[in-house]
């Protein structure tokens, strides 16, 4: 699974785009953010005070993403 596959089924469930990033970029708190870090692939929560919590880091997006799927399941 990639961000655009990811970005589909979480709009099919009904997830709001407020909900996550998938683009690195933290525009609200109480997100998930992906982010690529160099070979990485790292998931953050942003919580309601702005900080930055990484739930954990992946070698590729595939695995990134299902993570990602998953939290929202």
């Amino acid at each position: 699974m990639n961000k655009k596959e990811l970005a589909k089924q979480l709009l099919s469930m009904g997830i709001s785009p407020h909900e996550y990033s998938l683009e690195g970029s933290i525009a609200t708190w109480d997100t998930i953010v992906l982010v690529e870090d160099y070979s990485m692939w790292k998931v953050l929560y942003i919580d309601e005070h702005g900080n930055q919590n990484e739930l954990a880091s992946f070698k590729t997006e595939d695995d990134a993403c299902k993570f990602i799927y998953n939290e929202f399941r």
